[in-house]
């Protein structure tokens, strides 16, 4: 039981970074009088953050985008 609310709070913490993240570009894009969904933002970095991960090839540069990449992708499947 304590491994899967250890798992539960895991993805309680990425769903969060990936909101936090979406809300930053969100407010950086409102700065440019730009405004968009939540969705789309959360769709739109993942999609970033991967093309960025298939040019930059290496493993230990890579892992920090992927991680960033499950918290969005985290945030957008839990979104509540």
């Amino acid at each position: 039981m304590e491994l899967l609310e250890a798992l539960g709070q895991i993805l309680t913490g990425l769903k969060h970074i990936g909101n936090g993240v979406t809300y930053l570009i969100a407010f950086a894009l409102k700065g440019f009088g730009i405004s968009a969904s939540q969705e789309l933002i959360k769709i739109a970095t993942i999609l970033i953050l991967l093309s960025i991960v298939w040019k930059l090839g290496s493993k230990i540069t890579s892992s920090i985008f992927w991680f960033f990449i499950l918290a969005q992708f985290t945030s957008l499947v839990h979104a509540s």
